[in-house]
């Protein structure tokens, strides 16, 4: 097993105070305007009208994150993470630029209080709204497809030895059918429910991880979503939180990113229309490879991991108050996955 029942997988959420005499000591900020963003593992703030003290040029605005305890485990993952980011900018993938600590380090481990000690970081801002303000038209899904094959194929030149699979992965089901005994026995799913993901995850096994040679592999972005890609003027203008990044099978990326489209499609468009659009655009830039049953199974893999770790989380509910944001998948994500697994096919 990955992860024990009960670990930890989130930030605490932290005082102001806190992080305002954290900020100022080892990056030189001063005063900033604290804006709270919402995020599932990490605790994200935006910062703006930053003032810095003499001798420093930082921006008028920043994003502050404070790493979660999963990415923070192995702190080569976190460095790991500035080199793709370089990498991509080369290629002209806009990922975040960050900024360096007065002692010139992309990132400071610090006491929070409590007895934790995690990773906080610095980001410029990134231009753009996020892509669930936007309707999805074909041509935006096509943009998606396109960009996420363009990270697949630059990323196709990095060997990095990362051990990190985050929870959410589909490569971390055996963690995820543990969980689901224990939401069952605790009456937080139901006979129906606990029989769709255990079907899932047999699939997951037969279709894919026991083939998985004939599949694409390398890294992956593992959060390819709604809320992590930023568009101006119909094109992708960032790919944000990389903190899922780990070495999988790229059906699993494409998969996840298709899913999550379908998810929050204000437009409600036909599943296949969506696939067929989305990997248009990827097959622009690179080819798709593997079974063509795998990829609905793969989409089944993640809404299940999805739905079953948003329910975890909100059964150890580590930071206490409102759960809303984690059971967000809750509210379509069982019907959705009851209606992938009854299909055979997926048209694309």
């Amino acid at each position: 097993m990955l992860y024990t029942e009960n670990e930890v997988t989130q930030a605490p959420v932290v005082e102001e105070r806190t992080l305002r005499t954290i900020l100022a000591r080892e990056y030189g900020l001063m005063t900033g305007i604290f804006h709270r963003l919402t995020g599932y593992e990490d605790c994200n703030f935006r910062l703006s009208e930053c003032r810095w003290e003499a001798g420093i040029e930082g921006p008028d605005e920043i994003i502050v994150k404070i790493t979660n305890p999963i990415e923070a485990k192995d702190t080569s993952v976190v460095d790991a993470q500035y080199e793709v980011f370089s990498l991509l900018r080369s290629a002209r993938i806009p990922t975040p630029e960050g900024i360096k600590t007065k002692a010139g380090e992309w990132w400071t481990l610090q006491d929070l209080g409590a007895g934790v000690r995690l990773p906080v970081r610095v980001f410029r801002m990134l231009p753009g709204e996020k892509l669930e303000c936007f309707d999805f038209t074909p041509e935006l899904v096509s943009e998606i497809g396109r960009t996420l094959a363009s990270v697949h194929r630059t990323l196709d030149t990095v060997a990095l030895p990362l051990s990190h699979v985050p929870f959410i992965s589909p490569e971390n089901f055996n963690c995820m059918k543990r969980e689901a005994e224990i939401l069952f026995r605790r009456r937080l799913i139901d006979n129906q429910q606990k029989a769709l993901v255990d079907k899932t995850f047999v699939d997951l096994e037969e279709v894919i991880l026991k083939r998985r040679n004939v599949f694409d592999e390398g890294l992956i972005h593992s959060d390819f979503n709604e809320t992590n890609l930023l568009v101006k003027e119909g094109k992708v203008s960032g790919v944000l939180d990389f903190g899922d990044m780990h070495v999988s099978l790229r059906v699993f990326d494409v998969a996840a990113a298709i899913l999550y489209l379908h998810l929050s499609d204000r437009l409600g468009q036909r599943l296949d229309d969506l696939t067929m659009n989305f990997l248009s655009g990827y097959r622009s830039y690179r080819a798709f490879i593997g079974p063509h049953d795998s990829l609905l199974v793969a989409m089944r893999a993640r809404m299940a991991c999805s739905l079953i770790y948003g329910l975890r989380t909100a059964r150890i509910n580590y930071r206490g108050g409102s759960i809303d944001y984690v059971l967000k998948t809750q509210s379509n994500g069982w019907e959705t996955l009851q209606r992938l697994s009854s299909r055979y096919t997926l048209k694309y």
